[in-house]
């Protein structure tokens, strides 16, 4: 839109929304990986793609501690290796840390940002990322699909807390 003093942009799809959220996210990790090692001990000696999903999962949530709470993007830590090295962080930037070491352990993994049930509803028509507090993590094991949420620490793998069961989100996958 231009209005003859400036120009608007406006972002007509979620896909542009997704690229731009990836960004973020792909900020945040960096280009080093801090959690390579990390992953490595953790899988040593299972033969399972889902024994180390889990032991990934529960590694960060019992390990690095929930502190406060943010919207969906935003970050305590300024990366990856500051939230590994303190230990603790927002759910969102807990749940970035189990996407990235699920992606470096081989497994199919994809952030996902949703609106936790105290917040609102999620409305695909309104294209808007202020409809997001929250991020969780999606993974695939065996052409079976988990949701989750390392930020709730009491949760088992697989089960999400009762507050992020949302009725949809924004799947974040950096090829589609």
């Amino acid at each position: 839109y231009d209005n003859g003093y400036s120009i608007y942009q406006f972002v007509k799809n979620w896909p542009t929304w997704g690229k731009a959220v990836q960004e973020v996210i792909n900020e945040y990790v960096g280009k080093k990986n801090p959690a390579r090692s990390l992953v490595d001990s953790l899988a040593t000696g299972l033969s399972s793609t889902k024994d180390k999903a889990m032991a990934i999962y529960n590694f960060v949530s019992s390990e690095i501690a929930t502190k406060g709470s943010g919207s969906s993007l935003d970050f305590t830590n300024e990366n990856l290796a500051q939230l590994l090295s303190n230990k603790s962080g927002l759910g969102g930037e807990k749940n970035v840390l189990l996407d990235h070491m699920l992606k470096l352990a081989g497994i199919e993994s994809y952030p996902v940002l949703i609106a936790t049930r105290d917040q609102s509803v999620f409305l695909p028509q309104l294209l808007q990322l202020n409809q997001f507090d929250h991020i969780i993590c999606s993974c695939v094991i065996d052409s079976n699909q988990y949701y989750l949420d390392a930020a709730a620490k009491f949760c088992p793998f697989g089960v999400l807390p009762p507050n992020s069961l949302a009725s949809g989100g924004l799947f974040i996958d950096k090829n589609n």
